[in-house]
């Protein structure tokens, strides 16, 4: 019996501590390569692996997928740049698992004065769970999870594109695909992943043969953005047709019967005076705009000069400094 007790009250030095069974985060990526950030990221270079903490469960983020690399086909439009639908998510703890979900935001209840109704908007239209994680350890709130299948995905639908494109039928080689580490980076604001991902075909069609090397398998890169939400003091601007600009457009229930349900607020930067008193003044934060450095002369210049006219715009506005292209 003393015997059994010592084996519970020590563990092995070869065995990570654990908290209540699980194990430390410390303790688990004491050896791996970590990129820290809004989401702290480890590399694990042994065995191939990308891990995910997640500091904050439950809290809102933004989820932004992209396409750094194109196939180079005008009529797939699968060009390098290309940007996916920006979503509201959050990770959510449930038991061993972290569930990454989706929110929908199209349909609300934006006056929230009834909670019932808040509630019944939200139960009428569904979630998208993304992606579910086994958490493999976890410290003082935070869980530490596997994330490199799921980056490892086609988030960007680009077999779809090629189906409903007619340019085959593809399918992700997993075996074929990796992390890109170059472009894996973290920060306090945002934490940024990269995948290079291989798609084959035993039937390649002419468009893709015109444009990869073989087009029985080509290789494209798709990214993931994490991005903090911005604080508060934004004030929303209610879309208008007339505006000459694009919104975003959604459905609130919380209106009466005399208003449509279709709404919108319209797409704007947030811009605030670092002298609220004063006819012109610096903004809190300047718009930055950034050319691609692959952009060739006399293009870049053109490009630069064109885009600096809108100084003149915001000064008429009560701005100064307030837009910047580098």
């Amino acid at each position: 019996m003393r015997r059994a007790l010592w084996s519970l009250l020590f563990v092995s030095p070869t065995v990570a501590p654990s908290v209540f069974g699980q194990q430390i985060i410390t303790e688990v990526t004491r050896n791996l390569e970590k990129r820290d950030g809004y989401f702290p990221l480890y590399w694990d270079a042994t065995r191939g692996r990308l891990l995910l903490e997640i500091p904050r469960v439950g809290e809102e983020f933004l989820y932004l997928p992209s396409l750094p690399t194109g196939v180079g086909s005008e009529p797939l439009g699968l060009d390098r740049g290309l940007i996916g639908q920006i979503q509201l998510a959050q990770f959510n703890r449930v038991g061993p698992k972290v569930l990454l979900v989706i929110k929908n935001t199209r349909f609300r209840a934006v006056r929230g004065e009834n909670a019932a109704l808040v509630r019944s908007v939200e139960e009428s239209f569904p979630a998208s769970t993304f992606a579910a994680f086994d958490v493999i350890a976890e410290e003082r709130g935070r869980a530490l999870v596997d994330a490199t299948a799921f980056f490892l995905t086609d988030v960007m639908d680009v077999r779809g594109t090629l189906r409903r494109g007619n340019a085959g039928a593809y399918q992700l080689d997993r075996e074929r695909s990796s992390i890109h580490l170059l472009r894996t980076k973290a920060f306090p604001e945002n934490t940024e992943i990269e995948a290079s991902l291989t798609f084959t075909t035993d039937a390649p069609s002419g468009e893709i043969d015109r444009h990869a090397p073989d087009g029985r398998a080509f290789t494209v890169r798709q990214h993931h953005s994490l991005v903090k939400l911005p604080g508060p003091g934004f004030r929303p601007r209610r879309f208008n047709t007339r505006a000459g600009v694009s919104g975003v457009s959604f459905y609130d229930f919380s209106k009466g019967y005399d208003e449509p349900y279709e709404s919108g607020y319209i797409r704007r930067h947030r811009l605030v005076k670092r002298n609220p008193g004063a006819a012109v003044s610096d903004p809190v934060r300047p718009i930055v705009y950034y050319l691609d450095p692959g952009i060739q002369e006399p293009y870049r210049t053109a490009f630069k000069q064109g885009l600096a006219w809108w100084t003149l715009t915001f000064q008429a506005a009560g701005f100064s400094n307030a837009f910047r292209v580098e």
